[in-house]
């Protein structure tokens, strides 16, 4: 079964790895050559703690995607291509239970989603730690070691709970689309604006709220796919 999962999408897990690794490359170059000051973006190079002060939180704003595209790209698809195509069904013809193939299915790429955004968020957190100063930790609220990976792991597993209901890669993606906006509406209208941030300590409570608040999330998500698929396919 590990197998098959692997020959159906190693590609999406071949691209998410390809994507954070680019990514993870880059902050640690800039922080292990020197050169962690000079940020290049769009053709322009900003020297220096002020003009890159100024220009971090646009930059920043670049890679706040980062998680819906997870779900988008990696999440939505994942049981809905199969669902849509039947592909699902040689499994299931097999002897494999509908639990192991959704368990197999999901953990697979989701585990490669974890570990891979987790390792990302902690090198770009450790890019930035001397400019945090200056500059202060709340610029990389949505890119911290805890809240990016948790974010990405929700978005994940909403794309799969959408394609488990609708059976469908273009409705689920827009689900994704939708419940992830609703998502980051409530908490930062209801969380961010009721915690102070800039200081350290303030900061990583924050980051413990999302982990938190995404972990909860996530795990429904996941309850949904199971009883969609045991429910609808039953």
């Amino acid at each position: 079964m590990t197998w098959l999962v692997w020959r159906q999408h190693r590609w999406v897990i071949v691209g998410i790895t390809a994507a954070f690794v680019a990514l993870s490359s880059v902050f640690l170059i800039a922080g292990t050559t020197g050169n962690g000051s000079i940020l290049v973006w769009g053709g322009t190079v900003i020297g220096g703690f002020p003009g890159f002060l100024r220009s971090f939180e646009e930059v920043n704003n670049g890679f706040a995607p980062l998680p819906l595209l997870v779900g988008v790209l990696a999440g939505a698809p994942l049981l809905a291509g199969e669902l849509e195509h039947g592909t699902h069904r040689y499994s299931w013809t097999q002897g494999v239970s509908r639990n192991r193939w959704l368990t197999t299915t999901t953990s697979m790429t989701g585990a490669a989603v974890a570990v891979l955004s987790a390792t990302y968020a902690a090198v770009h957190t450790w890019w930035y730690g001397p400019y945090a100063a200056q500059g202060g930790w709340f610029m990389i609220a949505s890119q911290g070691s805890l809240a990016l990976p948790a974010a990405c792991v929700f978005t994940f597993a909403l794309g799969t709970a959408s394609g488990a209901l609708l059976g469908r890669v273009v409705p689920a993606m827009a689900t994704v689309v939708i419940g992830h906006l609703a998502v980051l509406v409530v908490e930062r209208t209801l969380v961010r604006r009721h915690h102070l941030l800039g200081a350290s300590p303030d900061f990583w409570t924050y980051q413990a709220i999302q982990l938190g608040l995404y972990a909860g999330l996530a795990a429904c998500c996941f309850a949904v796919s199971f009883l969609a698929v045991r429910n609808k396919f039953s």
